[in-house]
Protein backbone atom coordinates (compact mmCIF):
# COMPACT_ATOMS: atom_id res chain seq x y z
CA UNK A 1 0.00 0.00 0.00
CA UNK A 2 1.37 3.40 -0.97
CA UNK A 3 1.60 5.91 1.83
CA UNK A 4 -0.30 9.15 1.20
CA UNK A 5 0.73 12.56 2.50
CA UNK A 6 -1.45 15.37 3.78
CA UNK A 7 -4.61 15.75 1.70
CA UNK A 8 -4.05 12.42 -0.08
CA UNK A 9 -1.05 13.71 -2.05
CA UNK A 10 1.94 11.45 -2.50
CA UNK A 11 3.68 12.38 -5.78
CA UNK A 12 4.68 16.04 -5.96
CA UNK A 13 6.14 17.25 -9.25
CA UNK A 14 8.57 20.16 -8.88
CA UNK A 15 8.99 22.42 -11.90
CA UNK A 16 10.71 25.69 -12.66
CA UNK A 17 14.14 27.28 -12.78
CA UNK A 18 14.67 26.73 -9.02
CA UNK A 19 13.19 23.19 -9.02
CA UNK A 20 16.44 21.37 -8.22
CA UNK A 21 17.31 23.43 -5.15
CA UNK A 22 13.70 23.27 -3.96
CA UNK A 23 13.66 19.49 -4.31
CA UNK A 24 16.86 19.18 -2.28
CA UNK A 25 15.42 21.36 0.45
CA UNK A 26 12.20 19.34 0.61
CA UNK A 27 13.75 15.88 0.62
CA UNK A 28 16.14 16.90 3.39
CA UNK A 29 13.13 17.47 5.68
CA UNK A 30 12.43 14.02 7.13
CA UNK A 31 8.85 14.87 8.09
CA UNK A 32 7.99 15.88 4.52
CA UNK A 33 10.01 13.10 2.90
CA UNK A 34 8.16 10.53 5.00
CA UNK A 35 4.77 11.49 3.52
CA UNK A 36 5.60 12.70 0.03
CA UNK A 37 7.76 11.83 -2.95
CA UNK A 38 9.26 14.97 -4.50
CA UNK A 39 10.04 14.41 -8.18
CA UNK A 40 12.24 16.82 -10.12
CA UNK A 41 10.55 17.68 -13.43
CA UNK A 42 12.69 20.74 -14.19
CA UNK A 43 12.13 23.74 -16.40
CA UNK A 44 10.31 24.20 -19.72
CA UNK A 45 7.53 21.76 -18.86
CA UNK A 46 4.35 20.87 -20.70
CA UNK A 47 1.06 19.45 -19.48
CA UNK A 48 2.14 15.96 -20.57
CA UNK A 49 5.20 16.29 -18.34
CA UNK A 50 3.22 17.27 -15.23
CA UNK A 51 0.00 15.34 -15.69
CA UNK A 52 1.17 12.29 -13.70
CA UNK A 53 1.61 14.12 -10.39
CA UNK A 54 -0.88 14.47 -7.53
CA UNK A 55 0.34 17.99 -6.78
CA UNK A 56 2.59 20.53 -8.46
CA UNK A 57 5.13 22.86 -6.88
CA UNK A 58 6.28 25.66 -9.19
CA UNK A 59 9.65 26.97 -7.98
CA UNK A 60 10.48 29.75 -10.40
CA UNK A 61 12.44 32.20 -8.31
CA UNK A 62 12.29 35.22 -10.58
CA UNK A 63 9.53 35.36 -13.17
CA UNK A 64 10.46 33.13 -16.07
CA UNK A 65 7.21 31.29 -16.83
CA UNK A 66 6.48 31.18 -20.54
CA UNK A 67 3.26 30.77 -22.53
CA UNK A 68 3.58 26.98 -22.86
CA UNK A 69 4.12 26.59 -19.11
CA UNK A 70 1.21 28.81 -18.11
CA UNK A 71 -1.03 26.90 -20.53
CA UNK A 72 0.07 23.67 -18.83
CA UNK A 73 -0.67 25.22 -15.41
CA UNK A 74 -4.17 26.14 -16.59
CA UNK A 75 -4.83 22.56 -17.74
CA UNK A 76 -3.44 21.15 -14.48
CA UNK A 77 -5.57 23.56 -12.44
CA UNK A 78 -8.69 22.65 -14.42
CA UNK A 79 -8.03 18.97 -13.63
CA UNK A 80 -8.69 19.82 -9.96
CA UNK A 81 -5.23 19.11 -8.58
CA UNK A 82 -3.27 21.39 -6.25
CA UNK A 83 -0.59 23.85 -7.31
CA UNK A 84 1.75 25.90 -5.14
CA UNK A 85 3.48 28.73 -7.00
CA UNK A 86 6.64 30.28 -5.58
CA UNK A 87 7.77 33.14 -7.75
CA UNK A 88 9.07 36.66 -7.51
CA UNK A 89 8.57 39.43 -10.07
CA UNK A 90 5.19 38.19 -11.30
CA UNK A 91 4.60 41.85 -12.13
CA UNK A 92 7.38 41.63 -14.75
CA UNK A 93 5.79 38.85 -16.81
CA UNK A 94 4.17 39.50 -20.16
CA UNK A 95 0.60 40.75 -19.81
CA UNK A 96 -0.89 37.53 -21.25
CA UNK A 97 1.09 35.20 -18.94
CA UNK A 98 0.58 37.44 -15.90
CA UNK A 99 -3.19 37.67 -16.47
CA UNK A 100 -3.46 33.89 -16.84
CA UNK A 101 -1.55 33.35 -13.58
CA UNK A 102 -3.76 35.93 -11.84
CA UNK A 103 -6.88 34.07 -13.02
CA UNK A 104 -5.58 30.66 -11.87
CA UNK A 105 -4.39 31.85 -8.47
CA UNK A 106 -7.10 34.36 -7.55
CA UNK A 107 -4.77 37.35 -7.71
CA UNK A 108 -5.67 40.87 -8.82
CA UNK A 109 -2.19 42.37 -8.83
CA UNK A 110 1.42 41.70 -7.81
CA UNK A 111 3.95 44.29 -6.79
CA UNK A 112 7.47 44.44 -5.35
CA UNK A 113 7.71 44.91 -1.59
CA UNK A 114 10.08 44.16 1.27
CA UNK A 115 8.62 41.32 3.36
CA UNK A 116 8.74 41.84 7.09
CA UNK A 117 7.32 39.11 9.37
CA UNK A 118 3.67 39.65 10.20
CA UNK A 119 0.91 37.14 10.79
CA UNK A 120 -0.54 33.86 9.53
CA UNK A 121 -4.31 33.69 8.98
CA UNK A 122 -6.59 30.87 10.05
CA UNK A 123 -6.81 29.58 6.45
CA UNK A 124 -6.30 25.77 6.56
CA UNK A 125 -3.19 25.90 4.35
CA UNK A 126 -1.47 27.95 7.06
CA UNK A 127 -2.08 25.34 9.76
CA UNK A 128 1.13 24.76 11.69
CA UNK A 129 3.04 27.49 9.84
CA UNK A 130 5.15 29.93 11.80
CA UNK A 131 6.90 33.00 10.42
CA UNK A 132 10.45 33.04 11.69
CA UNK A 133 12.59 35.42 9.66
CA UNK A 134 12.60 38.01 6.93
CA UNK A 135 14.38 37.37 3.68
CA UNK A 136 16.33 40.55 4.31
CA UNK A 137 15.92 42.02 0.84
CA UNK A 138 13.46 44.23 -0.97
CA UNK A 139 12.77 41.86 -3.82
CA UNK A 140 9.59 40.07 -2.74
CA UNK A 141 6.18 40.19 -4.38
CA UNK A 142 3.01 40.91 -2.50
CA UNK A 143 -0.39 40.09 -3.95
CA UNK A 144 -3.81 41.72 -4.04
CA UNK A 145 -6.67 39.26 -3.62
CA UNK A 146 -9.24 38.49 -6.30
CA UNK A 147 -10.93 35.33 -5.10
CA UNK A 148 -7.99 34.07 -3.06
CA UNK A 149 -7.64 34.67 0.67
CA UNK A 150 -4.53 35.89 2.43
CA UNK A 151 -2.53 33.30 4.37
CA UNK A 152 0.55 35.33 5.32
CA UNK A 153 0.39 39.07 5.73
CA UNK A 154 3.49 41.12 6.42
CA UNK A 155 3.72 43.73 9.13
CA UNK A 156 3.44 46.25 6.26
CA UNK A 157 -0.15 45.05 5.66
CA UNK A 158 0.66 43.43 2.30
CA UNK A 159 -0.28 39.82 1.44
CA UNK A 160 2.74 37.61 0.74
CA UNK A 161 0.93 34.26 0.59
CA UNK A 162 -2.54 33.75 -0.89
CA UNK A 163 -4.60 30.57 -1.28
CA UNK A 164 -7.97 29.81 -2.79
CA UNK A 165 -10.63 28.82 -0.27
CA UNK A 166 -10.85 25.26 -1.66
CA UNK A 167 -7.10 24.71 -1.12
CA UNK A 168 -6.41 23.91 -4.76
CA UNK A 169 -3.84 26.63 -5.35
CA UNK A 170 -1.59 28.91 -3.36
CA UNK A 171 0.65 31.75 -4.45
CA UNK A 172 3.72 32.60 -2.39
CA UNK A 173 6.51 35.07 -2.70
CA UNK A 174 9.61 33.23 -3.84
CA UNK A 175 11.61 31.65 -2.60
CA UNK A 176 9.31 30.90 0.34
CA UNK A 177 11.90 31.37 3.06
CA UNK A 178 11.27 32.50 6.58
CA UNK A 179 8.34 30.12 7.02
CA UNK A 180 8.38 26.84 8.89
CA UNK A 181 5.81 24.27 9.81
Amino acid sequence: MQRRGRGGVSQVGIVGSAASSMQQSLISDSTLADGYTFVLVGDNWTYGGIDGYDMLLVAEGDAVINTTEVTALRQYYESGRSIILGMDDVDNLSVAVRNELYAIFGVANAQDNDFAPGQVSDHPIGEGVAISTSRGDSDNDSFAESGAQWVVRGSDGNNYVLALPDLTVATVTAPPTGFSG
